[in-house]
């Protein structure tokens, strides 16, 4: 169930990572020429949302199951990922060096929920996972 629940998000999301990599430029470029050096910030906000789609919903699921002290905890260890991040990456390489403290912190903040509600509940709904869980069932005799 969890793995059907992850396919439309990957597929959309893919997509227009697919999308922005092959005609990001002229798609910016409709806001305006200097709209067009945005393309690989955006790219790296679109992987952003790539990687909480592989990572599935383990940070609701974290307030579901009732850790909602653990999730907040998270969630301000992520804000001060993102902070020290971008005041080193923001001065030195601009929207660019923002874009990769967002994903710093973002990966910081996905992999650390899904340890946490691995350990809290044993749950795993990283699409990794599920995908190898869905090939051993299809490997294994009847």
């Amino acid at each position: 169930m969890a793995l059907k629940a992850l396919a439309f998000p990957l597929a959309i999301t893919t997509g227009a990572m697919v999308v922005l990599l092959l005609w990001g430029e002229q798609i910016l470029s409709v806001f305006g020429p200097e709209f067009t050096g945005a393309k690989w910030p955006l790219v790296i906000l679109m992987g952003c949302q790539l990687a909480r789609a592989v990572f599935g919903p383990s940070v609701p699921l974290l307030t579901v199951i009732g850790a909602q002290r653990q999730n907040a905890a998270l969630a301000v260890a992520a804000l001060s990922v993102l902070i020290v991040s971008n005041l080193v990456l923001a001065s030195l390489y601009g929207v660019l060096g923002a874009a990769i403290a967002v994903a710093i912190a973002t990966l910081f903040w996905l992999i650390a929920t899904a340890i946490v509600l691995g350990r809290v509940s044993g749950l795993r709904t990283d699409a990794l996972y599920l995908l190898g869980r869905l090939g051993s069932l299809r490997s294994a005799p009847a």
